[in-house]
């Protein structure tokens, strides 16, 4: 089906509710309430550190701030305090020796896996009146369009 081919007026309602799931998914107060209901002790930045951690592994400060959207001097702040807690720690890049890259440790992957928990408690309360037929198909077309999303956005 070529893009021209769906409907606009479909289209259009799609866009509308993606931006009303990302104005609330990024607004302060939803990150600051989501990241307070999971208890993991972190503030929504250090929490969006802890989960891109956990999902790439250790990883360069400079690419961190990029993935997470941030300056390089907010992410060594960011690093810095959750160093302080015990949940980063900095160890020597296995591709490069001369480099540090930042790193999870025991107690970090437990934090994180206490948002992830939270993520999955939330999506279960939203999808809670859905039925198994319709969290199937959710399922399915989120992630259908996830990946869409991704090639669109490393098209040249």
């Amino acid at each position: 089906m070529a893009v021209e081919d769906v409907d606009d007026a479909l289209v259009r309602e799609v866009a509308l509710a993606e931006r009303r799931y990302l104005a609330l998914f990024m607004s302060t107060r939803f990150r600051e309430r989501f990241v307070g209901r999971a208890e993991a002790g972190v503030g929504a930045t250090e929490a969006r550190v802890l989960w891109e951690l956990d999902e790439s592994g250790p990883t360069r400060p400079g690419e961190l701030a990029q993935q997470v959207e941030v300056t390089a001097a907010a992410m060594t702040k960011a690093l810095a305090r959750l160093r302080e807690r015990g949940l980063v720690e900095q160890v020597v890049d296995p591709d490069d020796g001369r480099a540090r890259v930042a790193a999870l440790t025991d107690a970090g992957q437990q934090r994180a896996a206490l948002l992830m928990d939270e993520g999955d408690r939330m999506t279960r309360r939203i999808m809670a009146s859905w039925s198994l037929e319709e969290r199937k198909q959710f399922a399915a077309l989120l992630g259908r369009f996830a990946a869409g999303l991704q090639e669109y956005a490393q098209d040249q």
